[in-house]
């Protein structure tokens, strides 16, 4: 995998909520859950391209993560990733409230030519579970492994055990081994896919 940069956002306050499936399922893009609110810590791997973001993505992700501040949305974790103008806004908020009025202020960004919300609800309390980090970790490892894998230009979130990968590769079927190295990730609750081909 050429260009790859793994994403790990940490929830900052543990929340209760409602449970998520016990097994790893690859939702189809377009689709997404109310969210709830964070902050991110980036974990690349040993073959990132660091160029692979544009200045123009970066700054969409500043400035998303600045109006969010700013306009004083509550969350629980949040993470603006910018690919080629689309926004992939992924978060935890404190209500449906907050995460509409940040999908709002997302919409208003300078450069966003389309919008793609992934919310989650907290992960659930109790028993041990592993961390982001590890399943970060974890992941990694997978990605590592697979040395046939031709991927353009991919990015991987962890948010309280829910990943979400974005991104582009070459072929259906190259996508199709991307999630199904996913889905091989242990302690993982949910996995949404947002990866386009581009042959």
């Amino acid at each position: 995998m050429r260009h790859v940069l793994l994403i790990l956002i940490l929830g900052l306050v543990p929340l209760s909520g409602c449970g998520t499936p016990a097994m790893p399922v690859i939702q189809a893009a377009g689709v997404a859950k109310t969210a709830y609110d964070y902050s991110d810590v980036v974990m690349p791997r040993s073959r990132v391209d660091f160029l692979g973001a544009s200045a123009e993505d970066r700054q969409i992700e500043n400035e998303a993560t600045r109006r969010l501040r700013d306009q004083k949305v509550r969350f629980i974790s949040v993470a603006p990733f910018a690919m080629d103008g689309h926004l992939y806004l992924v978060g935890i908020f404190a209500d449906r409230k907050q995460a509409e009025q940040a999908r709002r202020i997302a919409r208003q960004i300078p450069g966003v030519r389309r919008l793609t919300c992934s919310f989650f609800r907290p992960a659930p309390q109790g028993g041990p579970a592993l961390s982001d980090r590890e399943l970060a970790r974890r992941i990694t490892d997978q990605l590592d492994s697979e040395q046939s894998l031709d991927a353009e230009h991919i990015r991987v979130g962890v948010l309280q055990r829910n990943a979400v990968i974005m991104g582009h590769v070459s072929s259906p079927e190259q996508k199709l081994r991307l999630e199904n190295l996913l889905r091989r990730v242990q302690g993982l609750e949910e996995i949404r896919s947002y990866v386009a081909v581009r042959g």
